[in-house]
């Protein structure tokens, strides 16, 4: 999305070198119980990761959920969020209006730790941004063995690959979040294979070890100049 926002500024496309931002993929990982979603979770839980903003769309995410109780009543679930933001107050209020105060925790912000703990313990990743470049959490997501629902913006496509890795949705449309995420539950098995495959993309295209051998190698390139 950066490049192509630097090549309608004008920029020459031949002297922009892609180079995507990474992970440290020894931190991130799945635990040999988790990798996607298992098979009938007493209590399915659902994490969001992100700035309490405008931009990430909690707010959809949160009526997204409310639309997948809606539609099933006995479902037992948690929808955690990790983050902080002047969206706080706007959200919890939301959270009260929607009756969802026993689904919906507001876990403030958090460490890197804290946050690999709470992807271990969770079944499915959410990221219901209007908008995005490209999210590292979701690389972390996916390296940590979850499935995840996103929207379609900015470059969130390199990361996860629709149908593949997890689903794709636009942007501020509910019932599609609602729907892919009743999808993700009512088949764990798919969920799984989407991990797993996420991993494996993430492994290939997103490990910082690599990605900084790369870096060195475009400098050294232009030091030959």
């Amino acid at each position: 999305a950066n490049r192509e926002h630097l090549i309608r500024f004008g920029a020459d496309p031949e002297k922009i070198h892609y180079h995507p931002v990474g992970i440290d993929l020894g931190r991130f990982a799945p635990t040999g119980d988790q990798e996607g979603a298992p098979a009938n979770p007493e209590v399915v839980r659902v994490l969001t990761v992100a700035r309490l903003v405008n931009e990430k769309g909690l707010d959809d995410g949160i009526r997204a959920v409310s639309r997948l109780l809606q539609d099933r009543p006995a479902l037992r679930m948690e929808y955690r969020i990790i983050g902080d933001g002047p969206e706080s107050p706007g959200l919890m209020r939301l959270v009260d209006e929607l009756k969802l105060g026993h689904v919906v925790r507001f876990l403030g912000p958090k460490g890197q730790g804290e946050v690999r703990r709470a992807m271990r313990e969770a079944h499915l990743f959410f990221l219901p941004s209007r908008e995005e470049v490209l999210p590292v959490v979701l690389m972390e997501a996916l390296a940590s063995g979850l499935p995840v629902v996103a929207t379609l913006v900015g470059s969130v496509a390199e990361i996860v690959r629709d149908g593949l890795s997890g689903y794709l949705v636009p942007t501020g449309d509910i019932g599609a979040m609602s729907l892919r995420l009743g999808a993700l539950i009512d088949q764990p098995g798919r969920g799984r294979e989407m991990a797993a495959q996420g991993g494996k993309d993430v492994a290939e295209r997103f490990d910082i070890r690599t990605l900084n051998r790369r870096l060195v190698q475009i400098y050294e390139a232009l030091l030959r100049k």
